[in-house]
């Protein structure tokens, strides 16, 4: 019974791995609803089916016609041969098909499922209630066993144009190790064909150990790709959390600011109600905003458009640095009224970045004191002066609607 049990032990060490792929295959199928892994899991386990017939039919385990001689390496090519079929049968399916309509359809992989495992039964059932089976080994020939020549020229095939085209279309590395799988399976089909004479040889046991490998490379391939699988969901999760936690302190940030937006209403409307002190008004207004904007430099100004004394008359402004104190510094000119009409444009009120305006008079006064982003706001008095609100930072700055408002 020695070769017998040594074969047994092989065979279901095979049997194991296809039974551990089509388990992992399903989880993995849950996970990413990825048809094509629970396919081709399934596939491999009805090749495994077949191989476990196989093997308790030679062991006599389950009742059988034929005498293990013609029995066990018919059973053997037929089992090879459906390994094969079934794999490129439930790759086809994938190549010819349309994969959107499939995507995680459990009904389609179970009506496939069923009929993998019908197509199994049915050569099952006509191996073991056969008498006579065509004979399959013929120990004197070049080709010693001519039944395993047909998987053989299959696997390679498989190898060369199938696998390959799967892979390219279904990237994965479980697809990828099918095709790394096609080595072992070569080998197999090698040493069935052309080296094992008898029963239980070293041809024969050698044959039935590299399966167990062909068998395993497929099932590493489908943990590496769990795993990464799992990884890759682990950092979207991460990403989506970072993301929830930003917008949770951007939420926080607006709250904050509105906070401190209905302060600066309150506070300006409580200095309105007891005073009516223009310059103190202003005054908190512009040290309120430079506060409430995180200014370098802000100030009010009274421009007298239409009057016929010209200025510039800066009533108070807020400075992080004396650099920044530019404003006050100025001479009125012609040149100083040029800026200030320029500037009360409603184009030119609200500049995130200095550098990027045509209006070179701007530029020559804001730019070379260090402030490189603007924002103003502009309104009339009853005797047409134009009052001015003028913000600005020594920073590149986009200004926010909640700022401007």
């Amino acid at each position: 019974l020695a070769g017998s049990f040594l074969h047994t032990i092989l065979e279901w060490s095979a049997f194991c791995a296809a039974i551990f792929t089509v388990i992992l295959s399903f989880a993995h199928f849950r996970i990413k609803a990825d048809v094509t892994t629970p396919i081709i899991g399934v596939t491999l386990f009805c090749a495994g089916m077949m191989d476990a017939f196989h093997t308790l039919a030679a062991d006599r385990l389950i009742e059988a016609v034929a005498d293990n001689r013609n029995l066990i390496p018919f059973t053997w090519a037929i089992c090879r041969l459906a390994n094969a079929l079934l794999t490129i049968i439930g790759i086809s399916i994938f190549m010819l098909g349309k994969s959107k309509k499939i995507s995680g359809n459990f009904r389609f992989v179970t009506l496939i499922s069923l009929g993998f495992g019908l197509l199994s039964y049915a050569v099952i059932n006509f191996c073991a209630t056969s008498e006579r089976l065509p004979q399959t080994q013929f120990p004197q020939s070049l080709i010693t066993r001519p039944w395993d020549i047909l998987p053989l020229i299959l696997f390679i095939v498989s190898g060369i144009f199938i696998y390959p085209a799967f892979y390219k279309r279904y990237p994965s590395l479980f697809s990828y190790a099918l095709i790394i799988s096609v080595i072992p399976n070569i080998a197999t089909q090698a040493h069935m064909a052309f080296g094992s004479s008898a029963l239980f040889d070293n041809h024969f046991n050698i044959a039935h150990f590299l399966k167990i490998i062909a068998y395993l490379v497929p099932l590493a391939g489908l943990i590496l790709d769990y795993i990464y699988t799992h990884r890759q969901l682990e950092q979207t999760n991460k990403e989506f959390r970072q993301e929830i936690l930003e917008r949770q302190q951007a939420e926080a940030k607006l709250k904050e600011f509105s906070r401190r937006e209905d302060l600066l209403r309150s506070r300006l409307s409580s200095q309105i109600t007891h005073s009516l002190d223009l310059s103190s008004i202003i005054e908190s207004c512009v040290k309120e905003i430079y506060q409430l904007l995180q200014l370098d430099y802000c100030s009010f100004s009274w421009y007298p458009r239409h009057s016929h004394t010209q200025g510039w008359d800066i009533v108070y402004e807020e400075v992080k640095a004396p650099k920044f104190a530019i404003f006050k510094q100025l001479n009125f000119t012609h040149k100083i009224a040029n800026f200030i009409e320029q500037l009360i444009l409603p184009e030119n009120q609200i500049i995130d970045n200095i550098s990027t305006i045509d209006e070179s008079i701007i530029k020559n006064i804001f730019y070379p004191n260090n402030l490189n982003s603007v924002l103003s706001q502009n309104f009339l008095n009853n005797s047409g002066d134009v009052g001015i609100i003028l913000c600005a930072c020594s920073d590149r700055r986009s200004w926010k609607q909640e700022e401007i408002e």
